[in-house]
């Protein structure tokens, strides 16, 4: 019975901190009352103590959340633009502006802040800063605002996890005063820099012994993540165990030669960790493997024997006590999942006497647990992971990490000789750069129908090996209806509440200031712009992309280019390298395979739905607002209309006048992302459309869209969205029926979105 209370007191502290994530809005101090009556009441009434762990994540949330509440007001209290003094907290990284860093906020407009109320912000500078230097500098307040949209990076989820409350800039250059105090760990991480600058592999090195992957290119990522090899890279569980093995190493030889410390491997060993953890500036992923290394020391010297699963969920619980916005964090989940998953192979009884055949096989069966959880994450497998794991984890375990401790202390105690010894560590690196070049090769792209039926087969496999033979029919029986649902469901259930077919699909994604809109009718896609580029990526790259992976395409039908602006057709180069296209139609000349020109009145035919050019009047040479191509989406069959206007101004929509009946449907892509130069009342009255979109940046550099144009269409009697506030737009067309949802409705209005969007929940 109290093996079950204790299991049920973790499960139940685990589960509420990990629902705190939708919470609408995060109680305030005054609700620790409550729970603080409770926990009192509870120790005269057995029966209420079944609530301890509920009521004990309920005072870790609670206690978090209105801290960084409080942290938050303190900011913005100050007013936008304040002066600061902060202590940079984090290595600075090259962007597109500047530099990028994290700092801490000590004092706001010349008055100390107290210990509560010292938050995190992310500051961008001119030049780049150094661990423990101190800055005085006059700053821009400005709120933590993310895209939101089916797929890609989350930044607002990632701030909240870092625990970055704000983003401040620079008023000008010379606001900044800068205080530099001694950082032994920058000058190491500076040291370690230069020795290795002329080495192919310094990328990896700084990765693997700072944390530091600024200096990781896209495509180098690209390929660590196809290899299987990520994990590798990232300074967190696996890399504090090798730094505790090779300590606990040292411990056994030095008990081998007479030393009378029977615990001295343990305690060796747990130094080297929290060296690499200081050396990784004790990230929240090197402090959560700290602590789960600290508790499996703990239950051995202690000889403390119980299941592997209580000691999971212990080391759950203390990782979400240290930190309850771990949650918010990727790395959380496939840290818990991989260690639950070491955990279950350990218990598994094995006949198999060999260590290293062992190893293999639990190399095997780690690899395989991860590949749904990784597939989710990724949108697709490595068919070769299994073969760069099993070659590079006991190479990197064995190899690589030792070599770099080997070349830190070499570093320390011999200057002489320490780039021959960092020389070694790029020679270990060589076989994995050469091998990363055919990481492509074996990556696999996986849909979300694909990874359905991926985690269903494994399901069935697990559930085979309990009812042995009389599994068959339920083999049978389930997998028919799975490919049955694959092969049939079309756009069945993409995050849909109804299960009836969905014909086709439109979506305007979270592209800031900019605009791409996907269209889908069974497996086939129209992509209208694609979004900005910037020199280290685009939109295509991080949304468009993989939500077309997700989808389950595997060709653009048609991509439209409204007009060659950067924030329309900023990811056309890399659609092009990266996608089969096999229909580029554009109002301005290019030179393509498939190239069709937009012109009005010229109309295409795609599956169920009717394509109509109605601007501009001929192709030119340069597309420019005035020049956007214009199309009109019919489903005459249904009744259903949609108008994408691109960037045409007044005038433009003028000469679109003459066609009034041309005009008139039922959801109007905004023109010109809601500017005050688009928009005419004559214009918005010729569509008197039933709901309006606008692709618009929240409290974006332009402010768009415009308060006058948003009033203008809600007068008109139209509904209104702007990706900007709601996130992703998408239009679910099922027969007659129209249903819209925005992605911010669907992921929930969690409290932290508000609080560093908004200041408010």
């Amino acid at each position: 019975m109290a093996l079950l209370f204790n299991y049920w007191t973790l499960v139940s502290f685990a589960l509420v901190i990990i629902t705190s994530a939708y919470w609408p809005v995060m109680p305030n101090g005054y609700w620790l009352l409550f729970c603080l009556l409770w926990l009192f009441v509870s120790v005269q009434f057995r029966r209420l103590r079944w609530g301890w762990g509920a009521i004990a994540a309920m005072i870790v949330v609670i206690t978090n959340g209105n801290l960084i509440r409080h942290q938050i007001d303190t900011l913005y209290r100050a007013g936008q633009n304040l002066t600061i003094n902060a202590e940079v907290d984090s290595l600075f990284k090259p962007i597109n502006r500047g530099f990028q860093g994290i700092v801490e906020v000590k004092s706001i407009n010349g008055q100390r802040l107290s210990y509560f109320s010292q938050s995190k912000v992310k500051l961008v500078s001119s030049s780049p800063l150094e661990l423990g230097d101190e800055v005085m500098a006059k700053v821009r307040l400005k709120p933590v605002i993310g895209v939101l949209n089916e797929v890609g990076f989350d930044i607002e989820k990632y701030s909240i996890s870092q625990r970055v409350v704000a983003n401040v800039y620079l008023l000008d250059s010379s606001s900044m005063v800068v205080v530099s105090r001694y950082s032994y760990r920058q000058k190491l991480h500076d040291l370690v820099q230069s020795l290795t600058s002329n080495l192919s592999s310094q990328p990896l090195i700084m990765a693997l012994t700072f944390a530091d992957r600024s200096l990781l290119s896209n495509p180098l990522w690209q390929q660590l993540t196809q290899s299987g090899l990520s994990h590798l890279i990232a300074i967190s569980g696996l890399h504090i165990g090798i730094a505790f093995f090779i300590g606990w190493s040292m411990g056994l030889m030095l008990l081998r030669i007479g030393l009378k410390w029977p615990n001295c491997g343990y305690w060796i060993g747990f130094a080297c960790a929290l060296c690499y953890a200081w050396l990784a500036g004790f990230g929240i992923t090197t402090v959560r493997a700290l602590i789960m290394l600290f508790l499996v020391m703990s239950f051995s010297l202690l000889r403390v024997h119980t299941r592997s699963s209580y000691k999971w969920l212990l080391m759950v619980a203390m990782v979400l006590l240290f930190d309850p916005f771990a949650i918010y964090s990727v790395s959380f989940w496939f840290s818990i999942y991989a260690v639950g998953m070491i955990f279950l192979l350990l218990a598994k009884k094995s006949h198999v006497q060999s260590f290293w055949l062992r190893a293999v096989i639990i190399q095997v069966g780690l690899v395989a647990a991860m590949l749904p959880i990784t597939a989710g994450f990724f949108h697709g497998v490595s068919l070769g992971g299994f073969a760069y794991n099993l070659i590079f984890v006991p190479w990197f375990s064995f190899v690589v990490v030792p070599l770099i401790f080997t070349a830190l202390c070499v570093t320390l105690l011999f200057s002489g000789v320490s780039e021959a010894a960092w020389q070694w560590v790029d020679i270990s690196l060589k076989p994995v750069l050469y091998m990363l070049q055919y990481a492509e090769v074996s990556w696999l792209h996986v849909s979300n129908q694909h990874l359905q039926l991926f985690i269903a087969v494994l399901l069935l496999l697990a559930v085979s090996l309990k009812l042995g033979k009389r599994a068959l029919v339920l083999w049978l029986l389930c997998l028919n209806h799975l490919f049955v649902q694959v092969e049939g469901k079309g756009l069945k259930a993409d995050s849909t509440p109804s299960s009836a077919k969905i014909n086709w699909r439109l979506d305007v994604l979270d592209v800031g200031h900019g605009l791409s809109v996907l269209i889908q009718q069974e497996q086939q896609f129209l992509l209208y712009d694609t979004g900005a580029s910037w020199p280290s990526g685009s939109y295509a790259d991080s949304i468009v992309s993989p939500l077309l992976i997700k989808r389950g395409a595997t060709e653009l039908n048609h991509l439209v280019i409204s007009h060659f602006d950067n924030d329309h057709a900023g990811g056309l180069y890399s659609l092009e390298q990266n996608w089969s296209i096999a229909q580029l139609i554009s109002s301005q000349r290019v030179e393509h395979a498939h190239f069709s020109q937009c012109r009005q009145g010229k109309q295409w035919q795609w599956g169920m739905l009717e394509l109509t050019a109605l601007w501009p009047p001929k192709a030119v040479s340069r597309a420019y607002n005035p020049q956007s191509c214009v199309i009109r989406v019919d489903d005459k069959q249904h009744g259903h209309s949609v108008l994408l206007s691109g960037d045409i101004e007044s005038v433009a929509e003028w000469m679109l006048l003459r066609s009034p009946n041309l005009l008139d449907v039922d959801v109007l892509l905004v023109p010109h992302h809601g500017s005050r130069t688009s928009s005419s009342m004559a214009f918005i009255k010729a569509v008197s459309p039933q709901i309006a979109i606008a692709s618009s940046a929240f409290q974006g550099r332009w402010m768009l869209p415009s308060e006058y144009v948003v009033q203008r269409y809600v007068d008109s009697g139209a509904i209104w969205y702007d990706t900007g506030q709601s996130g992703q737009v998408s239009l679910l067309y099922r027969g007659k029926n129209r249903q819209v949802t925005t992605m911010r409705a669907l992921k929930g209005g969690a409290w932290y979105r508000q609080m560093l969007r908004k200041r408010v929940e």
